[in-house]
């Protein structure tokens, strides 16, 4: 009521401005002040139902917007009670709107659905010639043909990361969801970068988990990789550590994968998940950081319900923990 009256103020300030020049004019005449004070009154009651009613008119225009807001849909003008021409013209205008936007969509995806096709025929392309090297380069036994291949398999790695960024972006759900055994899928992570840790003499700190989780085993190894991956990079002595634990409300599973390495200031740590931020740690000599890694494990996340929270200290390393549905939970 009070906002519906602060919009009619005008309204109100000319009637009450009428109403004085009638008392004026009957007082410069010496009319009888009853002949102004019952057309006043009378004139007040008119508005003031007047009032009310195009008050209540209002509110029920409000609140049928706020139930198409809630459900999230657009609705017919004509729905709307007693609407003005002025609300016509901007409800047209607003449709006028809906129609172009909805066109530049229309076009915006499109485009994307193009560009998709061009990037999944160019990750199909340039992973034969990855393979071939791979292959030859399994047959030399020596420290460059094994450091190439290391390199490589970093190749294969942003390539598998761009065909991730086309796959987050369409919008299309690429989840199975199923009970899944936590300790398989550390396993098969932890072989794609065995060779790693012989070459940086790196130690893995890890014991099985004995843990089911309800997770997309493809999408939950990305995650795992990407971390491992980062830790690698930025870890030149000491180990690597992977572990598991029920979580201390008893609903989920926490994975936590933590590294000696350079760590990340205070500064940086509330910005690593921004796309394409690399902080102090992308600006040292020789770091291949691109900023994209950290970034689709979040979105992956997000995706598929599960928390993730990174602590680390320049100097002493990082420490990045998973919070992971228990399958075993889900259904008591």
């Amino acid at each position: 009521m009070i906002n519906y009256i602060k919009e009619h103020k005008r309204f109100l300030i000319c009637f009450f401005g009428v109403c004085l020049i009638f008392f004026t004019v009957f007082f410069l005449y010496s009319l009888p002040l009853e002949a102004v004070i019952y057309p006043v009154i009378l004139s007040m009651v008119f508005i003031m139902i007047m009032f009310v009613c195009g008050y209540l008119n209002e509110k029920k225009k409000l609140l049928q917007l706020s139930e198409a807001e809630k459900r999230r849909e657009l609705m017919d003008t004509c729905e709307l009670p007693a609407i003005t021409e002025v609300e016509k013209k901007y409800a047209e205008l607003i449709a006028l709107l809906l129609d172009e936007n909805a066109a530049a969509a229309g076009k915006m995806q499109e485009n994307y659905q193009e560009l998709s096709r061009y990037y999944t025929l160019w990750v199909h392309q340039i992973k034969t010639p990855i393979a071939s090297m791979r292959l030859k380069l399994s047959e030399a036994d020596s420290d460059g043909a094994r450091a190439i291949l290391s390199d490589l398999k970093r190749i294969e790695q942003y390539v598998d990361m761009v065909m991730t960024y086309v796959r987050l972006g369409s919008g299309a759900s690429d989840y199975v969801f199923r009970s899944c055994a936590l300790d398989d899928i550390i396993r098969a992570s932890v072989k794609k970068f065995s060779s790693d840790f012989i070459m940086k003499k790196l130690s893995l700190d890890y014991e099985e988990t004995e843990l089911s989780v309800l997770t997309d085993d493809k999408w939950l190894g990305f995650i795992i990789e990407q971390l491992l991956s980062n830790a690698l990079k930025y870890t030149q002595k000491g180990k690597i550590s992977i572990a598991a634990k029920k979580s201390g409300d008893g609903r989920a599973a926490e994975l936590i994968i933590s590294d000696t390495g350079i760590g990340i200031s205070e500064e940086n740590l509330p910005r690593i998940f921004e796309p394409g931020f690399t902080g102090m740690n992308g600006r040292i000599e020789n770091n291949r950081a691109s900023g994209i890694g950290l970034y689709l494990v979040k979105r992956v996340c997000d995706n598929m319900g599960i928390d993730i929270t990174v602590d680390s200290e320049v100097g002493r390393g990082t420490s990045v923990c998973l919070r992971i549905k228990d399958e075993k939970l889900i259904y008591e």
